[in-house]
């Protein structure tokens, strides 16, 4: 199971199982949102950057410096990581004495609250680092860098992983059923979702 599928789960159960059960993955390639990261992850490691990625590679060294607090850190970007329990990789890994603090950067924040998918996101992309034999490190916070140059933080305890493992075993057994859930009623939700057209059309 993907990072990406516990937090389509916390947005949208149908998407979810569409996107499993369907082999329609390929459908979120093309978001506005996976084009931006990708364009600032190049610019990071290549310094090919256009003028937006650029001010948001500056926004993010400037934070990144703030949480290394004057200590020796070493940065990672874009690393893929695995565990028995889920995958996914993981945007930034700041790496200090004792403590690793994952960050994802995102595109938009419409609300200073965290949003439940951003919260299982951070707890998953915790985990892998936990139980990667490379790291042995704690890891207490996880960021969320966004291009605004706003900033989330969730917090991470023994609760936040049974959390993880509750939701991974919830999304097994969606995916156990025979027919997807019905769309949602708030269709607000449907407006940027790839899947809109073919989650429209199908007779459930």
């Amino acid at each position: 199971m993907k990072v990406k599928d516990l937090a389509d789960y916390s947005y949208c159960k149908r998407k979810v199982y569409l996107s499993k059960k369907f082999g329609l993955e390929l459908l979120d390639t093309q978001s506005d949102n996976l084009k931006f990261i990708k364009d600032t992850i190049n610019c990071i490691m290549s310094s090919n950057c256009s003028s937006k990625a650029r001010s948001f590679v500056k926004f993010i060294m400037e934070e990144t410096n703030k949480l290394s607090e004057g200590k020796k850190t070493k940065l990672l970007f874009n690393i893929n990581l695995k565990s028995d329990l889920i995958s996914g990789k993981v945007d930034e890994l700041i790496i200090k004495d004792g403590e690793i603090i994952p960050v994802k950067f995102k595109l938009g924040n419409n609300d200073k609250n965290i949003w439940d998918s951003e919260k299982i996101i951070m707890i998953a992309y915790a985990y892998l680092i936990q139980n990667n034999s490379k790291f042995e490190k704690e890891v207490k916070t996880a960021k969320i860098f966004y291009v605004d140059k706003t900033v989330k933080t969730i917090h991470i305890n023994d609760l936040s992983f049974k959390l993880l493992r509750r939701r991974v075993e919830e999304l097994n057994s969606l995916l156990d059923k025979d027919k997807p859930p019905k769309i949602s009623k708030k269709r607000a939700k449907c407006e940027a979702c790839s899947f809109k057209r073919m989650c429209y059309s199908l007779p459930y």
